[in-house]
């Protein structure tokens, strides 16, 4: 429990951070919209490009994870798509309870693998952010062009948003360095100082757009959203590892990253493609709360199935 709290705590704190400094005109209106987009084109699409490029891979189960992984985003997504209509979602508010149902929080996933299972812990967990992070971006970037803008879809936008978009392009970028056997380690390092700057920055944003009248107002949402990634989509990782006959330490990591709390990219990416961003920030504050309960349940259930190491 304390390791989770550790981890998430200071999540949490800076989302809280980002609000009372928004609310005290510090450092100045003008600043959030200028870091909103730094994050975006510049340290979101480096900490994508260097984890990808640095992911050791070999001797994974790469085949059967992709597939598992692939399997159950899709079916969430598909599954928040036919809640839309119960819920009377408007477009915005589609793609961010999308987004908070299927991203995580990468550094956190990465800090309490690290913490409980060690290198090979990260090793899996590398395999999952390779195969992870482009195709959940692919997916969120697609909902966002669609769904957004009410009206009807220019198929020709909708690529080009998705061909263009920094998180995509950083996705690509890191995969083509992974395939071509890395970089140079002082450009990996450049990347991964911009990288590291996105955490932080992404989660004062989202705590600088954070309406709290959104957190009572759309109470009904925030349940679907925090229900959604924090419960159901862990089961339905534990569900599919079963069948795909995935145990061990990859299954305590895939189910652990599955129950994470959504990623701040996800805040950033909805300002800068027209979601509706107060709700993602709300959703992304309530389930990283939320989270501190739900993740030490899941770690139990997950080691309770024998899967711990």
């Amino acid at each position: 429990m304390s390791v989770v709290v550790g981890a998430v705590a200071p999540v949490f704190l800076l989302i809280l951070f980002g609000f009372l400094l928004r609310r005290r005109g510090f450092p100045g209106e003008g600043f959030w919209a200028l870091a909103e987009r730094l994050t975006y084109f510049v340290l979101f699409p480096a900490l994508l490009a260097e984890s990808l490029a640095r992911a050791e891979l070999d001797g994974l189960p790469v085949g059967p994870m992709a597939i598992v992984i692939v399997a159950t985003t899709l079916i969430m997504t598909g599954a928040i798509a036919l809640s839309r209509r119960f819920f009377a979602l408007s477009g915005p508010a589609y793609t961010s309870v999308v987004q908070g149902a299927i991203r995580f929080n990468t550094y956190l996933g990465v800090a309490m693998v690290a913490t409980l299972l060690g290198p090979g812990g990260v090793a899996i967990a590398a395999l999952y952010l390779a195969i992870m992070v482009p195709f959940a971006n692919l997916v969120c970037v697609w909902v966002l062009a669609v769904h957004a803008t009410e009206g009807a879809t220019d198929r020709r936008r909708v690529a080009l948003e998705i061909v263009r978009n920094p998180l995509v392009v950083g996705c690509i970028a890191g995969l083509v360095l992974q395939l071509v056997g890395g970089a140079p380690e002082a450009f990996l390092r450049f990347l991964g100082m911009l990288g590291q700057a996105s955490l932080p920055i992404g989660l004062l944003c989202a705590g600088a757009g954070l309406d709290p009248v959104r957190l009572v107002s759309d109470r009904r949402i925030l349940a679907l959203a925090a229900v959604a990634k924090l419960i159901a989509m862990p089961a339905l990782m534990g569900i599919a590892c079963a069948i795909a006959g995935i145990d061990g330490m990859a299954l305590v990591v895939l189910v652990l990253f599955s129950a994470l709390p959504s990623a701040p990219s996800a805040y950033i990416l909805a300002r800068q493609m027209g979601g509706d961003a107060p709700l993602m920030a709300a959703i992304l504050t309530l389930q990283t709360g939320l989270s501190l309960a739900t993740l030490p349940v899941v770690l139990t259930l997950a080691g309770a199935t024998g899967a711990s190491p």
